[in-house]
């Protein structure tokens, strides 16, 4: 509130302009409060008149001159640090900005709105500076003495008390200012959460989240709410708000994928696992490599999908060093009963190499070709087989088995 706010404030109770002699004789029957010599108030306007046109150094010429004058009555003085204040605040000059308007309040010469007004904006000053202990003291005093203090006061100085790391008192404001109005603003709510975040109040931080996600909607207060559900151990509710985050499209980085793929992973759902790590792939956010590809393969192996588990299979084939990936991809096929296509896959793996067993890998040959009715091919199969100690005796019976079955089929 600025100097001309409060005369105007005083005229309406009937106060006068009068000359200092008047001031002087009238003090001598009656203390006259809210009075302004012609002096002072023609020094006041010109400074008035230089703010108005933004010249404030000629304004604050003009008011430390009028420091000088022995006769300025405790009103004059406050009104004039009040306004010495107020031009410094303007001119971004916070530390002297304070020092005039706690120099205006020491005088208590102000009405009492005057006085609270700048109370208040001196706890304001305080916060911009800083000095966020002498700025909850100064608005939780301003507080006290107004009636009915609005919600957006309560706000403040929750903001300063957080600024101290006073965050249990902070928490009562911040409670308050936002009970006082119907839909609290975003940086209200986001105090509240930073409050209960420094006091690992988990549970009333997630549902300060919730709040802020149900109405503003943006993607850090979904991925701050399914944190927060982990960290309570709720693991459904903070996959279910990282699926409904994706199915809003909010989930575009690596880290944020694979996070959904662990949580479906997590709560046995290949099949959602392995349909987002391939769409992932196939959208480039995941790249296609060999790591990637052998576990979306596995990945379908969990879901019992074996199609899908094959298609990865063979293409990681294709980028791996060795034949071991073709090696899973024929039993894959095996178990299809994809005969022709597994004695393929087999061979692939074997003309790779590195297979930590080979005779396996012969044996399995040997029996693709045997179910698919390539007598030569399963005989010479089992035959490589025979010839590695790991496989040999499988290879003997399995060669038994061809024997029988040819004399079988001779004498039919």
């Amino acid at each position: 509130m600025t100097w001309f706010a409060a005369l105007a404030w005083a005229a309406s109770l009937g106060i006068l302009l009068i000359s200092s002699v008047a001031v002087a004789e009238e003090q001598q029957q009656e203390q006259v409060d809210y009075v302004v010599s012609k002096w002072a108030f023609k020094r006041l306007t010109e400074a008035t008149k230089y703010i108005d046109s933004k010249q404030y150094r000629k304004a604050i010429e003009v008011l430390e001159s009028m420091k000088g004058r022995r006769k300025l009555n405790p009103y004059e003085k406050a009104l004039m640090y009040q306004t010495l204040g107020y031009v410094y605040a303007g001119m971004e000059k916070v530390s002297r900005a304070i020092k005039n308007l706690e120099k205006c309040l020491s005088f208590g010469a102000l009405p009492r709105g005057a006085q609270l007004d700048t109370q208040f904006n001196l706890g304001q000053l305080y916060l911009v500076a800083k000095r966020y202990n002498k700025a909850a003291q100064t608005l939780a005093d301003w507080i006290s003495r107004v009636d009915n203090p609005k919600p957006s006061a309560k706000f403040t100085l929750a903001m300063a008390l957080v600024q101290a790391k006073r965050y249990r008192q902070a928490l009562r404001w911040i409670n308050e200012a936002i009970a006082g109005v119907g839909k609290p603003q975003e940086s209200w709510l986001q105090l509240k959460l930073t409050i209960h975040f420094k006091l690992k109040q988990y549970r009333e931080l997630a549902r300060v989240l919730e709040k802020l996600a149900a109405r503003f909607g943006k993607k850090t207060y979904w991925m701050q709410l399914a944190a927060a559900y982990s960290e309570l151990k709720q693991d459904k509710k903070a996959l279910a708000v990282m699926e409904l985050a994706y199915l809003q499209g909010m989930l575009t980085t690596k880290g944020e994928i694979r996070n959904l793929i662990s949580l479906y992973n997590y709560h046995g759902l290949p099949v959602k696992a392995a349909g987002l790590l391939e769409k992932s792939i196939g959208q480039g956010i995941l790249e296609k490599n060999l790591k990637n590809l052998r576990e979306l393969a596995e990945t379908w192996l969990r879901a019992r999908e074996l199609d899908k588990a094959a298609g990865a299979l063979e293409q990681a084939a294709r980028l791996a060093p060795d034949g071991k990936d073709y090696f899973k991809l024929a039993q894959v096929l095996i178990e299809q009963q994809k005969w022709q296509k597994a004695a393929s896959a087999l061979a692939s793996a074997l003309k790779k190499g590195g297979l930590r067993n080979p005779g396996q890998a012969h044996l399995l040959r040997g029996i693709a070709f045997y179910y698919d009715r390539k007598w030569k091919k399963a005989r010479a199969a089992f035959g490589k087989a025979r010839g590695f100690e790991s496989s040999r005796r499988s290879a003997e019976q399995w060669l038994k088995t061809l024997d029988e079955k040819l004399k079988r089929l001779a004498g039919s």
